[in-house]
């Protein structure tokens, strides 16, 4: 039986898309959290639509809880970030997982610990932005029901 290390864990992102890198936070998260947010970060100039991200999320992590943070304040303002972060959820997290640089500073704000997973992206050396400029190149980092999205639109391009 795995007993979680921690009651409640945060994942932050944009998820535009949610790729093989989230999923190996993400499960690193679900092993060690008891309950688990997804938070997916919207802006109104997103390429993606925030509700398709949190739909794909919801169906590739059901146990987990997706909201969507809107991002109304300037995005170099960590503490913005925590008080938009505490406005979202019910508590602040035991734990934030992530691979990013921002996680020591956001996690130490609302008093959480940071889980550092791949931050050298050995694992999954991919990002959101390669993704989108070049989806097909990066297919095999995509779940098929984030790649229909992106051959959906190539398809509608060629036309």
């Amino acid at each position: 039986m795995n007993i979680p290390r921690f009651s409640t864990g945060l994942v932050i992102g944009k998820f535009m898309p949610p790729h093989h890198g989230h999923k190996l936070v993400i499960a690193t998260a679900l092993q060690q959290a008891g309950h688990l947010t997804l938070l997916v970060c919207h802006q109104d100039d997103d390429p993606i639509e925030a509700t398709l991200r949190s739909d794909w999320l919801r169906n590739l992590y059901p146990s987990a809880t997706v909201a969507i943070l809107f991002v109304t304040f300037p995005v170099t303002d960590d503490r913005a970030w925590v008080r938009a972060t505490l406005d979202t959820l019910a508590a602040p997290p035991d734990a934030v997982f992530s691979s990013e640089d921002y996680g020591d500073r956001y996690a130490e704000l609302l008093g959480s610990v940071h889980v550092v997973v791949d931050k050298a992206r050995r694992q999954v050396p991919v990002s959101a932005s390669q993704i989108r400029a070049n989806p097909k190149a990066y297919r095999h980092y995509l779940d098929p029901i984030v790649w229909r999205y992106f051959a959906k639109k190539q398809s509608a391009q060629r036309k």
